[in-house]
């Protein structure tokens, strides 16, 4: 395998794990980074959860985070024969670690897989299907997310032990269908042996067609050590290598209370890189808030998973305990509280000079609409960690249906928000499903004229566009 892209650091890859609900996403992934076998009633998927609710019924209902490391020979670090490692232990054995993005499958829980699969910034994705059920609705869903994307992903189909052999046959073959028609355009490709793995995870990091289909079973263990080779064999995105040397930007996710330490924001650093030097780390701005301001705090600490560390780079994930640097003013500009932070907000280096704003104008794709979309139209628009209610206030065309692009401009309907230009967007509402590209930043302050109205093709009026997507099915 490569080796580290940047000094000593461990290659690092994230992996968003889609599919219908009980298909088996959390107990793959507990039995991948835990080393046991399941039991066949839950043993496994119980340390991926992080509610009680979810262990009483046994669903995911948010998004949970695993590591799996492997060393330099290649073999898995978390596993031992005598107590489970540490996650220290295995950061420190490490030579790569992937990190999988446990997501939900039901249907009720969709806008919290939305925001993993955009907000987590995952390099693949994973849709497990399990081999008695078939391709289901939401089966379909994800993988349309997936492609709306533009992340390289690959099958796994689970509990071959449980069903028949007619039936896990006629599963994947759904599977293979689904991924060669039109609307998704790619090339299933069985994993029977180490050579098409090494071969598979090679061409699917170049960007190939290619869609790698795996049969396993968590009860008995068959498949796993051809996926655990395809997992140690990805190679990660050399993107993040170029973004580590820009000014530091980071999006939360989540925020804590901790007893001892205050406010800890959690989240993925998008450019630069924050250190800690003689216990101290920089001073950066936090917000904006409901107003569009935005706070001085400065880094107390740093953990990367689970672990206390001194610095973080572009591409991972980490944790910071933060305090406000305000002297000179009020005791309640003073004080931050965890119920002051939101998801959406960002950490940015001052150099930047950030603004929030309420509008944007990005090139967009319907991919599933029941009719037309006017203006006035109120999506919830998901771009990285924000989510919220924008209407639509102009577009360059009359009406927007299933399959139309055009460019629209949109507005926040409660608070401005932090976005830059070239950030994927994905607006749903109901059935409605959309994707675009975030092409202009509009501040209050901006001189607004109406969009020219692009000239309609009679030929194109006569014939509606296909659908390119699997959404809505």
């Amino acid at each position: 395998r490569e080796r580290p892209l940047d000094g000593n650091l461990a290659v690092e890859l994230r992996v968003a794990v889609v599919g219908n609900v009980d298909s088996g996403k959390s107990t793959l992934v507990g039995v991948l980074t835990r080393g046991q076998l399941d039991n066949g009633r839950g043993l496994a998927r119980g340390h991926c959860f992080r509610h009680k609710h979810e262990v009483d019924n046994g669903r995911t209902s948010s998004v949970s985070q695993q590591v799996l490391g492997f060393c330099a020979e290649g073999q898995v670090t978390n596993y031992s024969a005598v107590r489970p490692h540490t996650q220290e232990e295995v950061l420190k054995a490490s030579s790569k670690l992937v990190t999988f993005v446990d997501l939900c499958g039901h249907e009720r829980y969709l806008k919290t897989t939305v925001f993993g699969l955009t907000g987590a910034v995952p390099d693949f994705g994973a849709i497990i299907l399990g081999a008695n059920m078939g391709v289901q609705r939401m089966t379909r869903e994800h993988l349309g997310l997936l492609l709306a994307l533009r992340l390289p992903f690959f099958v796994v189909v689970t509990k071959i032990d449980l069903a028949p052999e007619n039936v896990r046959a006629e599963t994947v073959d759904k599977m293979c269908s689904l991924l060669k028609g039109a609307s998704v355009r790619k090339m299933p490709y069985l994993i029977k042996d180490a050579t098409g793995c090494l071969s598979c995870a090679r061409q699917l990091a170049e960007g190939a067609r290619l869609v790698p289909v795996f049969q396993v079973s968590n009860v008995t263990g068959e498949g796993l050590d051809l996926l655990r080779l395809f997992l140690n064999a990805l190679p990660a995105r050399r993107e993040w290598v170029g973004l580590r040397d820009e000014k530091a930007e980071f999006c939360i996710d989540d925020a804590f209370q901790v007893p001892g330490v205050g406010v800890v924001v959690a989240g993925t650093l998008l450019r630069g890189r924050i250190s800690i030097t003689n216990g101290q780390g920089p001073t950066l701005l936090l917000g904006p808030d409901t107003t569009g301001c935005f706070k001085r705090v400065q880094i107390k600490g740093i953990h990367t998973k689970s672990v206390a560390v001194d610095e973080v780079r572009a591409g991972q994930s980490a944790s910071f305990a933060v305090k406000v640097v305000a002297p000179g003013g009020s005791k309640e500009d003073r004080t931050l509280r965890k119920n002051h932070i939101r998801k959406g907000q960002v950490l940015v280096d001052p150099d930047l000079r950030p603004r929030a704003a309420r509008g944007f104008a990005a090139e967009v794709f319907v991919l599933h609409h029941p009719t037309t979309i006017k203006k006035g139209y109120q999506p919830v628009v998901h771009a990285r960690t924000v989510r919220q209610v924008a209407a639509v206030q102009d577009m360059n065309v009359e009406l927007l249906r299933s399959g139309t692009r055009a460019r629209v401009r949109f507005r926040f309907q409660h608070y401005p928000e932090y976005l830059t230009v070239g950030t994927p967007i994905i607006f749903r509402e109901g059935n409605t499903r959309g994707i675009g590209v975030i092409k202009r930043v509009i501040h209050d302050a901006d001189e607004l004229k109406p969009m020219k109205k692009k000239l309609a093709d009679p030929a194109a009026a006569e014939t509606p566009a296909a659908v390119v997507t699997p959404l809505g099915a």
